[in-house]
């Protein structure tokens, strides 16, 4: 080989050491090789107040590489050479080449990731969301941290009028929008809007005419001193506070220029007292005098501040009452021992709220009333007898062999012959009877026999030639129809009695009253005594359990004062116990 020609070999060999150590060591760049960047040529004017749109086309060539660190800004400036944008927003290349164009990416000894895959790609300029508000003519630049990749001169011109959105709610603690609100608390009216026109918010109560308002906020958009009105871009937010109860529907309106959009309706109401835990057992002598004081105000509030009535109901043996100042008043007319269960009230004029269910222990509190002035009475009646002279009679006795008679249902009653009870269901007629006249005319009664013969014969043929159908199959199923109506008809009238004394009941009745009501209003007495001793009884044994009574000495008692097994069986089925 020649001097030349080994001259050559050993250039070509400097040349291709020096590229390789190149390729090895060279300092990682943001853009290598000679990517591109150019504005598509679709618009150049945009209103004020919208987004920015439109596209950049990015090219990248065999070879090039993009660090997806690299920081893309979007910015808008007053001229081609400011240094300053008036406004600008900045994304990574991860997110507008990874996320939109899923790129080929190549990682590289110091752990950077690379888009290097070549071809032309375009990203929408709507990911920056940057916007301006104010018209005139403008500068749009693409830039990266180190050099403008791409300038284009836009034109921002007054939007048209456009209220986008009007919201109306309550600000809590998060500016979270609820359904209803209350006096004294903020009221926050939101708009959204395009255009440059005077923005006035105004807030409506009931009942007010469309041109007087409750509040109005008028040109919100401008900047001001008002801590009320809280603007950013193309949102404005006022607040308002009302201090007077109105109640009602309430709604706010956004005026743009000659736009106006109104806001959903928002209720103005009260809130219900406050409860702030449960009231303990209540301890009282026979003498209706406490053990210790109780201050009904200790246990509710209301947070508007309003003065709270209270009312006491359930008791049925001892008079329970609240007084003024948030005390009990009890009076045991009856010398009654035992427990009442009660729920206090508390009512502030518009909503009411109630206690846990209140036990009040009066005397010993001892579960099986013992004979004396402590008894109370559980009256059982016998069915009432034939109607004979207009009367009827029946005798009740008490369970408990208390000796008085207070509350005694009544044993004599008047009837007729079309209204006659008999123990079973209410006092409806259960039959009449058809009587011939003495001097009724033989020759038309006889006619009337043979035309009901005549019309029997002529339907029994039409349905023995044609209706029959199986006399087993017929029988059962008229015998289960009868028996199924009888049945269901009874016990719909018994479930209604039995959800009115409960109602009753529970409204501080005493049993003794509802059940001369319900006689009164025709229900038959014995059904009557049967509804109201087994929820009496229930209640009697609902209390007791819950007050620690052994469950299986309480049943024993109960049957051994004279109770019905089966209902006080079935009673403590009912109750799960």
């Amino acid at each position: 080989m020649s001097k030349r020609g080994s001259m050559k070999v050993l250039g070509f060999s400097v040349f291709f050491i020096i590229l390789m150590l190149f390729m090895l060591f060279r300092p990682d760049q943001n853009v290598s090789g000679f990517a591109s960047y150019s504005f598509l040529p679709d618009q150049a004017k945009y209103f004020a107040g919208q987004a920015i749109n439109g596209s950049v086309n990015l090219q990248i060539n065999t070879g090039d590489e993009i660090n997806n660190e690299t920081t893309y800004s979007l910015g808008i400036f007053a001229s081609e050479t400011s240094i300053s944008p008036l406004a600008s927003q900045t994304l990574t290349a991860n997110y507008i080449l990874n996320k939109t164009f899923n790129l080929e990416q190549r990682e590289k000894p110091t752990r950077l990731f690379y888009f290097n895959q070549a071809g032309t790609y375009s990203f929408e300029l709507l990911n920056f969301s940057l916007r301006h508000n104010q018209a005139g003519t403008y500068y749009l630049k693409l830039y990266d941290p180190t050099q403008v990749l791409v300038t284009k001169q836009i034109e921002l011109t007054a939007s048209p009028d456009n209220l986008i959105e009007v919201e109306f709610g309550v600000l809590g603690e998060e500016d979270v929008f609820f359904d209803e609100f209350v006096e004294g608390e903020t009221l926050i009216c939101g708009v959204e809007f395009l255009g440059t026109s005077q923005l006035d918010i105004s807030i409506y109560a009931p009942g007010d005419a469309l041109n007087a308002p409750t509040k109005l906020f008028t040109n919100v958009a401008v900047p001001s001193s008002d801590s009320s009105i809280d603007c950013e871009g193309n949102i404005c937010y006022v607040l308002y506070e009302h201090n007077e109860l109105e109640k009602g529907k309430w709604y706010c309106v956004a005026k743009l220029g000659s736009a106006t959009k109104e806001s959903r309706r928002l209720d103005m109401t009260v809130k219900a007292p406050l409860s702030s835990g449960n009231i303990s057992d209540i301890k009282v002598d026979v003498n209706g005098n406490l053990a210790s004081a109780l201050d009904l105000d200790e246990y509710f509030s209301d947070p508007q501040g309003y003065d709270l009535d209270y009312t006491i109901v359930g008791q049925r043996y001892i008079t329970v009452e609240a007084n003024d100042d948030g005390t009990l008043n009890i009076t045991n007319p009856q010398r009654f021992e035992g427990i009442e269960t009660i729920l206090i009230s508390a009512y502030n004029g518009y909503k009411r709220n109630f206690s846990n269910e209140v036990d009040i222990v009066v005397g010993t509190g001892q579960v099986l009333p013992a004979s004396g002035s402590s008894c109370y009475p559980f009256w059982d009646c016998t069915a009432w007898s034939n109607c004979q002279n207009s009367r009827q009679t029946r005798s009740c006795t008490d369970q408990n062999t208390c000796g008085i008679i207070d509350g005694k249902p009544i044993e004599t009653q008047s009837c007729t012959s079309q209204n006659v009870q008999t123990g079973s269901g209410s006092s409806r007629p259960v039959s009449q009877s058809i009587t011939v006249d003495k001097e009724f005319p033989v020759g038309t009664f006889i006619i009337i026999i043979l035309i009901i013969i005549l019309l029997g014969a002529g339907g029994f043929a039409l349905y023995w030639f044609v209706l029959r159908k199986p006399e087993g199959v017929k029988a059962e199923v008229k015998t289960e129809a009868v028996q199924t109506e009888t049945q269901e008809t009874k016990a719909v009238n018994l479930d209604d009695m039995k959800k009115y004394a409960d109602s009753m009941l529970n409204q501080g009745q005493s049993d003794t009253q509802i059940r001369n009501d319900l006689i009164k209003t025709g229900w038959n007495a014995k059904d009557v005594n049967s509804v109201l001793d087994y929820l009496v009884i229930k209640r009697y044994i609902d209390n007791k359990v819950k007050n620690g009574l052994d469950k299986q000495k309480l049943k024993d008692g109960l049957i051994a004062k004279g109770w019905k097994k089966e209902m006080i069986d079935n009673i403590f089925k009912e109750l799960k116990l």
